[in-house]
């Protein structure tokens, strides 16, 4: 079994380890008088991150640096945002509040000043009304990039990452190779969407970064939908693609927003005619932009033209009752109403793929699609 030791930053990182990023090794001291040398490899770009690493740990007090040792690897776990020097300052807040109680209003506002200290230093040469979102799906991932301009969402840029060529069933053993490679290969790729994706996050200088509150309990599980628990439970990977949204965001300074998905597939598929999954991303972008804003809903209000856009699908559609479903509509309000409206007549409203231009992720090799709209 690894050994894992906790980081302290009250002992250069770590007391039970000592740090020799720059040379790439490690003195373990289980105990008194016991110290046993780890050396190791790395890459280029970890070495890099390594160097700042070793800088922090020398300036005691600074950055706690937890390690796991196994007789294969060694891990070095550590805070993106202190080694990019983008953390709240909590020693400072400490000691601003000494001597307030909990429930103080001076004390609140403190930590409101250290707050916006804090996002000043992230969004530095950053654009503060510009808002990367994604819409999550086992299979399709949707982004989309817009512009808060006088009170009105402006798009600037939008695509979608289609993984569903690495999600097919393959009826093999857990251990088969074939099946092992396509596990390993589907995470190689999710990495490379998400280092891709961020990339575009620092070209277009993003500010903020929306995505979708998404928990799994084991009693929302559809034992009929064996497919869709698939796909969702075993090759999602939720917990790698949270863990990689949180280092790029703590990397490069973004700041992280979650929101509500409710009803964002739906609504984002009335008010736009792009994919269905960038419209979504499209919905959960204004749900980023408006969460901290006073007198804003999380649903938009419902328009003429959505209701226009709603009785297009269903005059388009081959449901019996065309007539009544209509005039229900102009009666609608609220946008549950509409979704159950159209759950309950099995309408359609996902909008098909309809891109300009495909290509592959970063080489001919991967089995990412990539579309621009």
């Amino acid at each position: 079994m690894p050994i894992f030791i906790g980081g302290e930053t009250y002992h250069h990182g770590n007391r039970k380890i000592d740090f020799y990023l720059n040379e790439n090794k490690l003195i373990f001291k289980p105990e008194s008088k016991i110290k046993i040398d780890i050396s190791f490899i790395c890459s280029k770009k970890q070495k890099n991150t390594l160097i700042e690493l070793q800088n922090l740990i020398e300036q005691n007090n600074i950055i706690p640096v937890s390690v796991r040792i196994s007789t294969d690897y060694v891990w070095i776990m550590f805070d993106e945002e202190i080694l990019n020097g983008f953390q709240f300052k909590m020693t400072e807040y400490k000691k601003a509040v000494k001597g307030l109680l909990k429930d103080d209003e001076e004390r609140k506002q403190i930590y409101k000043n250290f707050k916006i200290e804090q996002d000043g230093r992230k969004l530095a040469g950053k654009l503060t009304n510009r808002y990367l979102a994604v819409d999550l799906n086992p299979q399709y991932i949707g982004w989309s990039i817009c512009d808060v301009v006088k009170g009105r969402i402006v798009i600037v840029d939008k695509g979608c990452y289609d993984l569903s060529s690495l999600s097919s069933k393959l009826g093999l053993s857990s251990t088969d190779p074939e099946q092992v490679y396509q596990n390993n290969k589907r995470e190689f790729e999710l990495c490379n969407v998400w280092k891709d994706l961020f990339n575009k996050a620092v070209h277009y200088k993003i500010g903020h970064f929306v995505c979708e509150e998404l928990e799994f309990k084991n009693e929302n599980v559809n034992d009929k939908a064996k497919e869709a628990n698939r796909k969702t439970r075993n090759i999602w990977h939720r917990e790698l693609t949270t863990n990689l949204i949180n280092k790029y965001c703590n990397s490069f300074g973004i700041i992280k927003k979650e929101v509500n998905p409710v009803y964002s597939s739906f609504i984002g598929n009335i008010q736009n005619t792009f994919y269905d999954p960038v419209n979504a991303s499209i919905e959960i972008c204004r749900r980023g932009i408006y969460k901290f804003v006073k007198g804003r809903s999380l649903y938009p209000p419902i328009t003429e033209f959505d209701r226009n856009t709603m009785s297009s699908l269903i005059q388009a559609s081959d449901v019996f009752d065309k007539n009544g479903l209509l005039e229900r509509v102009t009666e609608l309000g609220s946008w549950k109403q509409a979704f159950d409206l159209f759950k309950q007549t099995k309408l359609r409203y996902r909008r098909v793929l309809n891109h300009i231009g495909t290509f592959r992720l970063f080489s001919f090799k991967s089995k990412i699609l990539c579309y621009r709209f």
